[in-house]
């Protein structure tokens, strides 16, 4: 059974691999076992590349925002990366 630490760590990794050109480094926003136990659900976020953030890192002067999410399905069992989506907000 692959713990949630190294769950995160495979969901890192995949995205990584996937989208090597994001900008700021990519933080843990979101965790959650499915329903049915299977798997762990991961949410990493990111500021969009090429898009400097404001003070806050979130908002630009007309309310745009720059933050971006991905949540993975991370297979409990083998810590395989069954999926990955976009996650609005």
């Amino acid at each position: 059974m692959i713990d949630l630490k190294t769950s995160a760590q495979a969901a890192l990794e995949f995205f990584n691999s996937v989208s090597p050109h994001h900008g700021d480094p990519v933080l843990v926003e979101e965790v959650e076992l499915s329903e049915d136990g299977r798997y762990w659900l991961i949410t990493l976020g990111y500021n969009l590349p090429n898009e400097p953030p404001d003070v806050w890192g979130l908002l630009d002067a007309g309310g745009k925002q720059h933050r971006e999410y991905k949540t993975f399905k991370i297979d409990r069992e083998t810590g395989e990366v069954r999926s990955m989506k976009i996650r609005k907000v």
